[in-house]
């Protein structure tokens, strides 16, 4: 006989395991079938199909080309304008700088 817990062997009137406490069960009843009982079958599972039709799309290529682009642009134009802003700044500390001798 061994453990339903930790599978250790155990002496036949053990009434704890030895190893983990766990508590001996020793009527365990196994309910066997036999070839005489038939076995019950799942019911298969209802397939439904759906009509193939074309999904029209949600936009036309026109519309997302011209969003592309104009995402595109603002890009561009915000990149430009941070890089002025920094080149400005950046002039600004050279000439202080220079002014003041360090």
């Amino acid at each position: 006989m061994f453990c339903v817990k930790c599978g250790t062997k155990l002496e036949e009137n053990a009434k704890f395991c030895v190893k983990c406490g766990k508590e001996v069960v020793k009527d365990i009843k196994v309910k066997k079938t036999t070839s005489d009982q038939p076995i019950k079958k799942q019911p298969e599972p209802k397939i439904v199909y759906i009509k193939d039709e074309p999904i029209e799309p949600l936009m036309d290529t026109k519309t997302i080309v011209a969003i592309m682009l104009s995402i595109v642009t603002i890009s561009i134009i915000l990149i430009i304008c941070i890089s002025l802003t920094l080149g400005a700044t950046r002039g600004a500390l050279l000439g202080l700088t220079k002014g003041l001798g360090i």
